[in-house]
């Protein structure tokens, strides 16, 4: 089996199977930034901030983050610029847990939810609590396999894909079973485990094997030193980003390395009790960054940026001397990963009408189709008059009545959200886009998580002495589960 392994991890990375998205995506980094040392919980009660292990992204400018070795998430305000870099970052608030473990991933589990998951490393596990309150809510089962865990080596990384609500872990180094832990010039093989979120109650579904990349250096005093799997971050089409971090007696200390991974070739090993002797297809990997980072351990996916710049955020654990409680600023570039992020932005341009420069159309709520709580807003229009909000399926910016018809079809049509309603006197109105009725609940207008439509508001204005009506600017909306 010696002679195996490596033979295995050469042919992991040479790309057995070479993934189709190769080539889709790549990762910059773009800075960090320092963050405090205290919070608040629920309770009114502070706490110093130390041993960030996992962060996640729960829409908006909230992110949250778990802390190793205690009962403690912490509560974040976070906003990158369009590159990705961060331009302001602050402490806000944190959350008391039932438990106190040693936790290192965290996964939102969605606005309808109101909950996180939370890996254990000591005693591995998926374990699900409320936001509200910290109440242990659930917790997703363990092969028995995962016994075997090496001391402090257990479930490190932890992710969710929004579609299905599934979620993915794994110990950080081998297994007993499966074969040593990383060396200098050996990779250590772990295993990728996937809970099926299709039921109400989550089972244990496949696992596949990964080869983890060797130290990066000679061992430090005493044979010490490691290179492990920290993170898993979930993308489209059932693949993963991989967060590894080295530490070995090099120039820097801390490596940590972003890989694309794809199963789609791989064996499924969960019927397997031990990988050591066994033979198998791993998961194929690809590098798409490696720099220092000093202790990166979390790393998570935020909103689109730019039409071609997604956010990512790396969090780093302080337990060392060199590391601090640091944000890590990261840019994936290439098409939106889409599925699980509720976006909006404005587009097209508003015009002049009779109660001033122009209406312009905003939203308030969450752009998710499980909280059904989107809410079209308008101001700036004409008071008194009658309004009707409508969206379709593309863009456009062309002439009509007294302004520009921002909202056409895309080959899908085009739905009125009726009956039309009166603007109020300060040229304000709303509406609840109600996922649960027709248009937007049912028919070629359905609304589902993953989609993006595009709205805009038509208003009645006789006192402009044109045609007598005039639109709002437009609102794209990316809606996630």
């Amino acid at each position: 089996m010696e002679l195996m392994r490596p033979l295995l991890f050469l042919a992991t990375c040479l790309g057995l199977a070479a993934p189709a998205a190769v080539g889709q995506w790549s990762v910059e980094h773009r800075g960090s930034v320092l963050l405090t040392d205290t919070a608040v919980d629920q309770h009114g009660v502070p706490f110093a901030v130390g041993g960030l292990s996992g962060i996640t992204h729960a829409g908006g400018a909230t992110w949250l983050c778990v802390m190793d070795n205690s009962d403690k998430v912490v509560i974040l305000d976070v906003v990158q610029n369009d590159d990705g870099s961060i331009a302001s970052a602050a402490i806000v608030g944190g959350l008391t847990l039932e438990e106190s473990r040693d936790f290192e991933g965290i996964a939102h589990t969605g606005a309808a939810s109101g909950s996180v998951l939370i890996s254990d490393e000591g005693v591995p596990s998926v374990r699900e609590f409320s936001l509200s309150d910290g109440r242990l809510l659930a917790v997703r089962p363990t092969p028995a396999v995962f016994d075997h865990i090496r001391p402090n080596r257990g479930f490190e990384s932890l992710a969710r894909r929004c579609e299905s609500g599934d979620s993915w872990t794994a110990n950080e180094e081998a297994l007993t079973v499966d074969g040593p832990p990383s060396t200098p010039t050996n990779p250590t093989v772990v295993r990728l485990l996937r809970h099926d979120a299709s039921a109400p109650d989550p089972v244990a579904a496949e696992q596949y094997a990964y080869w983890v990349e060797p130290m990066h250096g000679a061992f430090l005093p005493g044979q010490t030193g490691q290179s492990g799997l920290c993170d898993l971050v979930a993308l489209p089409g059932g693949l993963l980003l991989a967060l590894e971090r080295s530490i070995a007696l090099a120039s820097p200390l801390f490596l940590s390395r972003i890989f694309l991974v794809d199963f789609a070739a791989a064996s499924d090993v969960s019927a397997f009790p031990a990988l050591d002797g066994a033979v198998f297809t791993p998961a194929t990997k690809t590098l798409l960054w490696s720099g220092p980072a000093t202790n990166l351990e979390g790393l998570a996916l935020g909103p689109p940026l730019t039409p071609s710049v997604t956010g990512l955020l790396g969090i780093v654990d302080s337990g060392d001397p060199l590391s601090q409680n640091r944000l890590e600023g990261f840019a994936l570039i290439g098409p939106p990963p889409g599925g699980c992020i509720c976006t909006t932005s404005s587009f097209c341009a508003t015009s002049q009408n009779s109660a001033g420069s122009g209406a312009l159309i905003g939203s308030t709520g969450q752009a998710s189709v499980s909280a059904n709580t989107f809410t079209l807003t308008a101001t700036g229009a004409v008071g008194g008059q009658f309004g009707l909000f409508y969206y379709g399926g593309g863009q456009a910016q062309v002439p009509f009545g007294d302004g520009l018809r921002c909202v056409s079809s895309g080959g899908v049509g085009t739905f009125r959200l009726g009956p039309p309603q009166t603007i109020d006197g300060a040229g304000g109105l709303e509406r609840l886009v109600d996922f649960t009725q027709p248009p937007a609940g049912s028919g070629s207008g359905a609304i589902a998580a993953g989609s993006t439509w595009f709205f805009q508001l038509w208003f009645r204005d006789p006192g402009a002495g044109g045609t007598g009506f005039n639109l709002s600017d437009g609102l794209s909306a990316t809606f996630c589960p």
